[in-house]
């Protein structure tokens, strides 16, 4: 009895339990399910709405390209009209009829001055029906004849030059088209009723066509109609009438006549009207409930037979959202960071490279017309700090067209003592800042001259050596050139570039080549740089057939090698290259301009005044004869008044830009642009770009900041050949035979005329060298007595540059083997060299001054 008892007692509890659970476990699914429905519904809702809101704005598009289309075709009918057209009232109608056939104008038709109509099939003269102003019409017009009738007509009117036809003159073309046509193609309409759910209205509510909008039927004005309307919370239908009145797109929710339903609008371009999509909401509710239903019923099987499963299958579920979730996350941040880097590198190439463009241009001319050292030299350093600047956005640029695949590989024959000489010119200087050692290993057995993408492969090399002498702060930079294999007129090129630098740590040797990426952060905050140039390299190489390797102990040094394979087209061998004769440098003051066209008259079309102001100065000495024009408009005016050689358009303006200009141009003035070169002025330099702007109709194409050799041989290529002159930009300074050199038998004068530029300057070059040599002295001594390794390397650095270039090439060796010596640690045993340097200092000094006194130089 107490078995039976404790049994029955046991099932109750078992039932209750299980009844418990079972009551919480369908509780819980049929709130799941409701909680799902309505999550379904409202991003079936959400979807829906973006649907109609993409849906509206393309199908603007749609209507706006329709009219957009037929004032391009009445511009081009226009265009067509001859003299012969306008002899009779036959011959215009004619006329008029072949635009129709051709362009499809419905009738098209002209207004005289008095308001008399010209259509194909005759005279009118109901102009009193026309909104149009023909008085004082100035651009196109579009309008509603009729606007209250059930035949609304929409009329496209625009202005014509004034045509005289007998003793009328026509000043207003149009077409009338039934405005029915405006939703061809573009509206959408219900299987039950046929009842449409699109419709294009004017700003002040009122239909253009008589197709029903939903349940707004019953009102002859929308915005009437909205004024009965329940609208959700954040709507109302004053809003939606200030939409209107402004223009504006909008979308909104509202019950009208029980019925839930959502209006979006967009204006269409060009006009004052709205064009509407309607949808009514029971259509989602409807979808909604099916779904909802269903997911309920199949919960509630689920729940009562697999509880266990389902718990289980809703945990994977979770998870796998979750999961799905981050994925998506981390696939939109990537495309966000795709996306702001396509619109940097589409704007930073204007918006920096225009100041520059000014900067350098500015620069320039001062080099051209000044000769006070001082300011040259200040002038260099703008030019250095500027053409830096230029370098971080290339690399950006250049790495842009490699990820789009516009980068390309031109081979063309070039000269490895100019390479060299490039490379050395480029690196020296910051080489020599910091008192490092600069050389550079060439096999003499290279072929001297090669053939393949020279550019490249010199900022390949540039790279490699920039990095080199930025990451080391002590030693020496290597540049190492050898021949591996020849065959069949090609070779096998190995490069090189080892340092004594800081080193790369072996952990961060698998992210050395990632784009923006800077290694051993906190070593290396302080240098300069983009973190691209080694990314840009190794592409580079890869695209070039090629792979870039590297070895590096951390703390010790690095060495950075490939291989290359380049044609020959010289055989004789290189032989060993002479640094001190590449690192000699003059300031960059340009002594003249190639060539004058004192005949040649130019336009260029800019709107920044100072580029204009810069592009000028610097053709100044041409001669030419420069006009300028601030804006596209401006340019137009004065192509059309004046006969030009070649004309420099700007691509980015405000308002109308280089291409819309040229398009202009060429409408009007065709036969004088066919004889007209027009080349592109663009601070733009992202890929794609010289393609863009010649498939535009320019003649060529010319970056900013504007490369003075580079426009100069464009202009020479266009203009005509009989107005240039071309003449000899950099003559040959005198050094032979000259009888006031002849005290000064003991220097190679010919080398230090060649830096200094001419005889005189290199006089009092050499007058300030003998002044300056007891402190040189003085510091040498004070370095080497104190033990001061690096300034005894700074001061001897300094002798050596400065002797060479008076043309003091034995000093300048001496002081060379002494400085190296202290880079390779042998400074300690350096004190009988030093001694005999000082020697040969003072006595040096000694002649210099008795030869200028001689000469009676200032001194």
């Amino acid at each position: 009895m107490k078995t039976t008892k404790h049994s029955k007692k046991y099932m109750v509890i078992t039932v209750g339990t299980a009844a418990i659970a079972a009551i919480i476990l369908i509780a819980g699914t049929v709130l799941t399910g409701r909680s799902a429905s309505l999550d379904t519904g409202t991003a079936v809702r959400n979807v829906s709405l973006l649907y109609l809101d993409e849906l509206a704005g393309r199908r603007e598009q749609v209507v706006a390209s329709q009219i957009a289309g037929y004032i391009t075709n009445m511009k081009a009918a226009v265009s067509l009209i001859s003299d012969k057209d306008l002899e009779s009232r036959e011959a215009l109608s004619e006329y008029q009829s072949r635009m129709k056939q051709y362009y499809g104008l419905d009738k098209f038709a002209f207004i005289g001055k008095n308001g008399t109509i010209y259509t194909s099939n005759g005279i009118r003269s109901d102009i009193s029906q026309y909104p149009i102003d023909y008085r004082a019409l100035t651009e196109p017009l579009i309008t509603l004849k009729d606007t209250r009738g059930i035949n609304r007509k929409v009329i496209i009117a625009m202005p014509v030059d004034r045509l005289p036809l007998g003793d009328d003159i026509l000043t207003v073309c149009f077409i009338e088209l039934d405005a029915n046509t405006m939703l061809k193609g573009v509206s959408l309409q219900s299987d039950n009723n046929n009842t449409t759910f699109c419709n294009i209205y004017t700003s002040e509510g009122r239909a253009l066509t008589d197709m029903v909008l939903g349940g707004l039927a019953s009102e002859d004005n929308l915005l009437s109609a909205l004024e009965n309307a329940d609208f959700e919370n954040g709507f109302s239908a004053d809003r939606v009438r200030e939409d209107f009145a402004e223009g504006r797109h909008g979308v909104v929710s509202f019950t009208y006549n029980d019925i839930n339903e959502t209006l979006c609008y967009e204006p269409i371009e060009n006009t004052d009207w709205l064009l509407t999509y309607l949808i009514r909401e029971s259509v989602i509710s409807e979808q909604i409930s099916s779904i909802s239903e269903g997911i309920i019923k199949r919960s509630l099987i689920l729940s009562l037979s697999t509880a266990g499963v389902l718990i289980i299958f809703f945990a994977v579920i979770i998870w796998q959202s979750r999961k799905a979730e981050l994925a998506t996350l981390e696939k939109e941040v990537q495309e966000a960071k795709s996306r702001a880097k396509t619109t940097f590198l589409s704007n930073m190439s204007h918006e920096i490279r225009t100041p520059i463009t000014a900067v350098l241009g500015m620069n320039e001319m001062i080099q051209r017309e000044s000769t006070d050292p001082n300011v040259l030299s200040y002038s260099d350093n703008i030019k250095t700090a500027g053409e830096s600047l230029l370098g971080i956005i290339n690399d950006i640029l250049d790495f842009s067209k490699i990820e789009t695949g516009h980068m390309e590989i031109s081979e063309v024959p070039y000269k490895l003592p100019s390479l060299l000489s490039e490379l050395y010119n480029l690196v020296h200087f910051r080489a020599e800042d910091k008192g490092l050692l600069l050389s550079f290993k060439v096999d003499t057995d290279l072929p001297r001259g090669l053939f393949g993408d020279e550019l490249k492969l010199r900022q390949i090399i540039t790279n490699l050596l920039t990095n080199a002498v930025k990451y080391t702060d002590m030693g020496s930079v290597t540049l190492t050139l050898e021949k591996k294999e020849v065959h069949d007129g090609r070779l096998l090129l190995y490069v090189s570039v080892s340092d004594t630098g800081i080193g790369i740590k072996r952990e961060e040797l698998g992210k050395l080549f990632h784009e923006f990426d800077r290694l051993d952060y906190g070593r290396n905050r302080n240098v300069e740089g983009t973190g691209l140039g080694l990314a840009i390299t190794k592409r580079m190489l890869e695209l070039m057939g090629s792979s870039l390797s590297v070895k590096s102990s951390y703390g010790e040094g690095s060495l950075f090698f490939f291989t290359l394979e380049q044609g020959i087209s010289d055989a004789s061998p290189v032989g060993e290259p002479d640094l001190d004769s590449l690192s000699l440098q003059t300031h960059s003051s340009i002594a003249g301009t190639p060539f004058t066209a004192p005949k040649a008259r130019i336009l260029i079309t800019d709107d920044t005044p100072m580029n204009l102001q810069v592009i000028a100065g610097l053709l100044k000495r041409t001669e030419m004869q420069i006009d300028t024009a601030s804006n596209g408009s401006e340019c137009i005016e004065k192509f059309g008044k004046n006969t030009y050689d070649l004309v420099f358009i700007d691509y980015r303006m405000p308002g109308m830009d280089g291409v819309e200009t040229l398009r202009l141009l060429m409408e009007r003035y065709p036969d004088r642009c066919r004889r007209t070169p027009i080349v592109s002025l663009t601070a733009s330099a992202v890929a794609g770009s010289r393609e863009k702007m010649l498939a535009a109709g320019f003649s060529d194409f010319l970056t900013k900041p504007v490369d003075v050799a580079t426009m100069e041989n464009v202009i020479i290529r266009h203009l005509p050949a009989e107005k240039v002159s071309l003449k000899e930009a950099f003559p040959e300074p005198e050094t032979q035979g000259s009888p006031a050199l002849s005290a000064l038998s003991f220097l190679d004068t010919k080398k230090g005329i060649d830096y200094c530029g001419d005889i005189q300057e290199y006089l009092e070059t050499l007058s300030s060298y003998a002044k300056g040599m007891d402190e040189r002295i003085e510091g040498i001594r004070n370095a080497f007595l104190a033990n001061d390794r690096e300034a005894f390397i700074l001061h001897t650095h300094s002798l050596k540059s400065m002797s060479l270039a008076v043309g003091a090439t034995e000093l300048s060796q001496q002081a060379e083997a002494l400085e190296r010596a202290a880079v390779e640690g042998t400074f300690e045993t350096s004190g009988k060299a030093a001694e005999e340097l000082l020697s040969a200092c003072g006595l040096l000094k000694a002649a210099i001054t008795e030869a200028l006194l001689k000469m009676s130089a200032p001194y």
